[in-house]
């Protein structure tokens, strides 16, 4: 695999620590194909229970997205295996206020890991602005993710021309 895929994946293989009591584990963050899977797991059972998606359900379906990205992020720290081998086992383990709490170190981990543009600060952006537009081949848009080159598309095409 070429240098660049490598520090490209090298995101999705960091893993952080995380403890549910005085029990620790890994953290990873998802690739894109890893959480459009576990959106789709989620899905798949809820329409294995024939339940509509509604105003009513959403909040259990959010709650079984979680529960699929949490299985697929939780790891042993040791051998980076998965912890869980389904989530009804992760579900039966774990508490609400548990999983809660490892659904928010793994927004924390991903966002430390791949920092979206909406916490970037908007003196960072408007510095990264200001630099392609005077050098839009500049070398810190390689550092980019999708959302901040979005961000920066929008921002580029809506200014007025002169």
């Amino acid at each position: 695999m070429s240098d660049l895929l490598e520090r490209l994946k090298a995101g999705t293989d960091a893993v952080s620590d995380v403890y549910v009591g005085d029990v620790r584990l890994g953290i990873r963050v998802l690739s894109e194909s890893e959480r459009e899977s576990a959106q789709l797991a989620a899905a798949a059972y809820f329409k294995g229970l024939e339940v509509e998606l509604s105003a009513t359900t959403v909040e259990a379906f959010e709650a079984e997205v979680a529960s699929q990205v949490l299985l697929r992020a939780l790891v042993d720290i040791e051998t980076r295996k998965p912890v869980f081998v389904s989530c009804a086992v992760l579900k039966q383990t774990l508490s609400a206020e548990s999983k809660h709490d490892l659904l928010n170190a793994y927004v924390l981990h991903e966002r430390n890991i791949s920092p979206r543009a909406g916490m970037m600060p908007d003196d960072e952006f408007v510095s990264l602005l200001e630099t392609v537009k005077k050098t839009p081949q500049t070398p810190r848009l390689l550092n980019c993710n999708g959302v901040t080159l979005r961000r920066l598309i929008v921002s580029l095409v809506s200014q007025p021309s002169i």
